[in-house]
């Protein structure tokens, strides 16, 4: 049934903290069904600050992981690979058979 999937979304991002944070707020649903991987640029400090706060204030409602590696990202190049195979890596690691779908979004 729709309502019994569980998602691992992982999100790649770099600016507009507020706009990100909406998003998480958007697809987060109650009971810990859905769990976030992100990973921030290494280059939007402030970013990877604002979605830490945000996680360590929500913890009780959100299943959110900040990426402790962080790479460069620039647009076409292969960091965004990189980046997406270290937030599988996290989600399997995190979340092994706690879903049922994994989306990327960058």
């Amino acid at each position: 049934k729709p309502e019994d999937i569980r998602l691992a979304y992982l999100l790649l991002v770099h600016e507009e903290p507020e706009q990100i944070i909406r998003l998480i707020k958007a697809l987060n649903e109650a009971n810990f069904r859905h769990s976030f991987v992100v990973h921030v640029d290494v280059k939007a400090n402030s970013t990877y600050d604002a979605l830490y706060e945000y996680s360590e204030k929500n913890q009780d409602t959100i299943r959110l992981i900040l990426l402790d590696t962080r790479v460069s990202i620039s647009w076409g190049g292969f960091n965004v690979v990189k980046a997406t195979l270290l937030g599988l890596d996290q989600i399997l690691q995190e979340f092994d058979g706690e879903f049922d779908w994994i989306v990327t979004l960058s």
